[in-house]
């Protein structure tokens, strides 16, 4: 009786042993889901430092625009004062 129940229990823990295993297919699917993941972290990182990039391009135009805009107010200012100056003759 003790072989039998000896048996039983040794089949019974081999087989829970063995169907906590991940088998070749479960391995392929970990893996394939693992490179998808890791081709959507690429992309992001690309779209991040693309936009990181538009952003710093941005930010130089704008810097130029404002100093072109202050450059053009010096001059109507300049034409202005030069406009007074030849009314009052």
């Amino acid at each position: 009786m003790k072989k039998g129940l000896w048996l039983i229990s040794i089949i019974f823990v081999f087989s829970m042993t063995f169907m906590g295993c991940a088998t070749k297919g479960d391995l392929e699917k970990m893996q394939a889901q693992d490179q998808q993941m890791n081709m959507k972290i690429d992309e992001a990182l690309k779209s991040a430092q693309n936009a990181n990039e538009a952003a710093a391009r941005a930010e130089e135009r704008a810097k130029i625009a404002e100093e072109k805009a202050k450059v053009a107010e010096e001059k109507a200012a300049k034409s202005d004062a030069a406009f007074k100056r030849s009314m009052k003759k």
